[in-house]
């Protein structure tokens, strides 16, 4: 896994297996890049990473010449996540074997749902975040609050177990 602290605007080449993490920016784009060539012919993941920030408005990375050969998959952490539009990544040129049908949306926070989008006005893949849906306490088997074990919980409407990482 690489996490940029890419500013300068060159190319960027990430290999089939690779993970490119991007620590959200609230401030700005998070990486900019003249070219993104994604894999050769397996799958590539870029993993965006929140953290604790809300949604930004500006798009997180500019793109430049963007190729996405094989596929590339998309994980979104966060805990902070509200409904609204991200622009995850802005491009002049989307090509390679798949343009954006090789994008497609790997993990997202439990209780999220979220699709992405190309918006060709924009050149910009986005982040579509439609809902978030958050733990609730029920108590529906017992008064243990623990991890990993009890339905003490409810998350959209089902029964649910709190897990280690759940906020």
């Amino acid at each position: 896994r690489r996490r940029p602290a890419h500013a300068g605007g060159g190319a960027i080449s990430i290999g089939d297996g690779t993970t490119l993490g991007i620590p959200v920016n609230v401030g700005g784009p998070t990486l900019t890049a003249s070219g993104l060539n994604l894999g050769s012919i397996g799958t590539t993941t870029l993993e965006v990473d929140f953290g604790a920030n809300s949604i930004p408005a500006t798009v997180l990375v500019n793109g430049g010449v963007v190729t996405a050969n094989g596929s590339v998959k998309v994980d979104i952490n966060g805990t902070a996540l509200t409904p609204g539009v991200v622009p995850l990544l802005q491009y002049t040129s989307l090509g390679g074997g798949g343009g954006f049908g090789a994008f497609s949306l790997g993990n997202v926070p439990r209780g999220v749902s979220a699709t992405l989008q190309n918006n060709t006005g924009t050149s910009t893949i986005e982040l579509h975040i439609n809902s978030v849906d958050s733990l609730i306490w029920t108590g529906a088997s017992d008064s243990t609050w623990d991890i990993n074990t009890t339905t003490n919980w409810s998350l959209s409407g089902s029964p649910a177990i709190f897990l280690d990482g759940d906020a």
